[in-house]
Formats: C-alpha cells, structure tokens, sequence
C-alpha cells in the first residue's frame, strides 16, 4: 500500500527489507485471520437460508477483528521499530484502510460460496422434481 500511495522508495537500505516483510506480516496474519473467520461461519451457518445471519455475524466479526489486528500491528510496529506504524490519532484511518480489502475479498469469498450453494440448492430441487416428489 504504500508503493500505490507514496510511490517506490527512493532509498534502499536495510529498513526497506523489514518494512516489506513487515507489510507481508500485515497481509498474512489479516489474511488468515478473516479466513478463519469465513470457515467459522460456514460451519455455523452452512445452509443457504442462513445466508443472513453468516453475513452479520461475519461481518461483525471480521470488523471487529481488523481494528483489533490494527491495534496490534500499531504496537507491534512501535516495538520493533520504536515508532508506531499510524501518527498519533490515525489509528481509525489505518483500520478504514484495512477494511477496503478486508470487505473486498470477504464480498469475493462470500460470492463463490453463496452461488454454489445456490447451485447445489437448484440441482436438489430439479433431483426431487424428477423423482416426483
């Protein structure tokens, strides 16, 4: 992210390697993270009249999540770097950010799963109409 906002560094040092490493460290743990979530949800509310209520609580709680995962990355940047990774306040900015492709690819994953729940629904329904019942 901040190659699209800011541009390639101009400077190569040893900071550029932890900083990238840093970023994938952003990306996998809230990757993972909301991945675990969508697998929770699943087993909790699998059927396809449930589509609803997976929807709130995952998003609840993948919301929830992300600001915590935030919180966290800020502290666990200032730890390591001794400067926090957001300004002081910009904190809810960074979470705003974070949620762009956290909701993105929660609305991509939820797609594919809802659609093929659909089609198992149809393919059910067209089995019972055929065996007449």
């Amino acid at each position: 992210m901040h190659v699209v906002f800011d541009g390639w560094p101009q400077r190569y040092d040893s900071l550029l390697g932890l900083n990238l490493l840093f970023g994938l460290f952003i990306t996998v743990l809230l990757w993972e993270g909301n991945r675990a979530i969508f697998v929770l949800m699943r087993r909790l509310f699998p059927r396809y009249d449930q589509t609803t209520s997976r929807l709130v609580v995952q998003t609840l709680t993948s919301t929830i999540f992300t600001f915590l995962a935030t919180v966290f990355l800020n502290e666990f940047h200032r730890l390591i770097f001794t400067v926090p990774l957001c300004p002081k306040g910009g904190i809810f900015s960074s979470f705003l950010l974070k949620m762009v492709p956290t909701l993105m690819v929660t609305s991509f994953y939820e797609s594919i799963y809802f659609f093929g729940e659909w089609k198992k629904n149809l393919q059910r329904s067209e089995a019972l109409a055929r065996a007449g019942i």
